[in-house]
């Protein structure tokens, strides 16, 4: 848990002593539901300590994004497996848990998902600023990379069971209610576009069930 106060305004002089003052701060946990019982927590201490100077507080809490936590195991390896056929074994880096807010975990709030780096740091070009550094840079040369992860993230989790290759669960896709003009155009494109990405990644199709 870190507790962050950033801002202290109060008052209007310096030789008149404030009638009020505002805090505004931030909180960073790790554990979903320990973050979610902090606004009472924060009430249990602010109150006893401000009316002990015989004032009053009131504490205006809301909350920001949760904490991103990759915690659907069977996504993670396969992103895992795509990273590695994308840019080798060695890419693969350990993180330690930080408290940057990445609102990325809003979607992850509503469907399974996993969050991850790609690296853009390059010694060799000057880019080597942290994120929110005024001198912040990326080395562009990279980004192929993040699309091949991409790609090959997607067809490994396809790939991984054919009851993903369903026509009803391909057709559920918004992605392919949006390019049809009905279920049946969607259908038939359904199937043409997924035997094609088979075919192309050496994949024979007779091998996996399609079933309606």
């Amino acid at each position: 848990l870190v507790v962050t106060v950033g801002i202290f305004n109060g008052g209007t002089k310096e030789n008149i002593i404030a009638d009020q003052a505002e805090l505004t701060g931030t909180v960073r946990a790790f554990n979903r539901e320990f973050r979610n019982s902090m606004p009472e927590v924060i009430k249990s201490v602010v109150e006893p300590v401000v009316k002990g100077y015989g004032c009053s507080a009131e504490v205006d809490y809301y909350f920001g994004p949760s904490p991103l936590i990759n915690d659907h195991e069977d996504l993670v390896q396969i992103a895992r497996g795509a990273a590695s056929k994308e840019m080798g074994e060695d890419a693969l880096i350990p993180l330690k848990k930080m408290t940057g807010a990445e609102d990325f975990s809003v979607y992850m709030e509503t469907v399974p998902g996993v969050f991850g780096y790609l690296g853009c740091r390059n010694e060799e070009k000057g880019i080597i600023a942290a994120h929110h550094h005024p001198a912040f840079d990326v080395d562009e040369d990279v980004l192929y990379h993040g699309t091949g992860i991409y790609v090959q993230f997607a067809l490994d989790y396809l790939l991984s069971s054919p009851e993903r290759l369903r026509p009803e669960a391909i057709y559920a896709a918004p992605f392919y209610n949006q390019r049809s003009q009905s279920a049946g155009d969607g259908m038939e494109k359904s199937y043409e576009e997924i035997l094609r990405v088979l075919q192309c990644i050496g994949k024979d199709p007779a091998g996996f069930a399609f079933r309606g």
